[in-house]
């Protein structure tokens, strides 16, 4: 079977229900735009309590959050936060609007969004991790649901089903 067979009854298949190709497709924009919502939301609740952590936790008599590595990392959790937060706002109002290109909007916004939700998420266990400390600035996360990651919540976050 080729690429242009499978297209070809896929097209028979949408028109064969009396052109409900559109109203999928507008179904399938809402589901995405509701989706990215929701990641938005996973984005700012991990950074809000990585962030919270960090002055709850001292370490040589200052809170671990005073540390200039761990700023750096949370300076870029809230860029990659706002600009989910933009693109989730900019895709609702073209989906909202009935804009020529929502669809193509909607599909980028949930790209988008899930890579900058799987990398906060990690960022946010690194930064909790028992390994994790302001003197350890190259660790990248090999936190994959261990014990020794205090947020077990951030793993679902990362693992969160982004299949639509």
């Amino acid at each position: 079977m080729s690429p242009s067979t499978v297209r070809r009854t896929v097209d028979r298949g949408t028109r064969c229900v009396g052109g409900a190709g559109d109203d999928v497709e507008r179904q399938l924009q809402v589901a995405l735009v509701l989706q990215c919502a929701e990641m938005v939301g996973a984005i700012d609740r991990v950074f809000e309590f990585t962030v919270q952590w960090a002055f709850d936790r001292y370490s040589f008599g200052r809170p671990l959050a005073s540390y200039q590595a761990l700023k750096h990392r949370f300076a870029d959790m809230k860029m990659w936060l706002e600009a989910c937060q933009a693109t989730a706002s900019r895709r609702r109002r073209a989906v909202g609007q009935g804009a020529v290109d929502a669809g193509e909007l909607a599909r980028v916004a949930k790209a988008y969004i899930g890579e900058r939700r799987r990398k906060s998420c990690r960022t946010a266990c690194s930064c909790t991790a028992a390994s994790a400390s302001p003197g350890n600035t190259t660790s990248t996360s090999t936190c994959a649901g261990s014990r020794s990651c205090v947020h077990s919540s951030v793993h679902q976050a990362i693992t969160y089903n982004t299949s639509l």
